[in-house]
């Protein structure tokens, strides 16, 4: 299947899900993901087309995950890092030695700020 993610091509992945599926057992499969047999070999046929809902189902079944590695393969963080300007640096530096108000929970913080 890592083979099959690789490719970037969606309709070879859904057809190796389904190949997979079919090797573990298709009945199973519909059971376990509340979809018909039918709806399964049709969809995750070589010429099928299933929707993000049918693929994630039959992967929770066969015990696939996936996760995103956006920070590993393209070497940087989702989002722009930000160097704290003087005025943020100065209050976490009052926090950091002791300094500054401390709250005992999030309503005080807002009754403080009259939020």
């Amino acid at each position: 299947m890592a083979a099959a993610f690789e490719t970037d091509d969606p309709a070879y992945i859904a057809h190796a899900l389904g190949v997979v599926a079919r090797a573990r057992g298709m009945t199973e499969i519909a059971k376990q993901t509340g979809l018909s047999r039918e709806q399964l070999y049709r969809s995750f046929s070589a010429e099928g087309n299933p929707t993000l809902r049918s693929t994630l189902a039959v992967m929770r079944a066969l015990g696939i995950r996936i996760s995103a590695r956006t920070c590993v393969d393209e070497k940087h963080l989702p989002f722009d890092v930000r160097v704290p300007n003087a005025t943020t640096q100065k209050a976490m530096s009052e926090l950091g030695s002791g300094c500054g108000k401390h709250f005992d929970d999030a309503d005080a913080l807002f009754r403080d700020l009259d939020i």
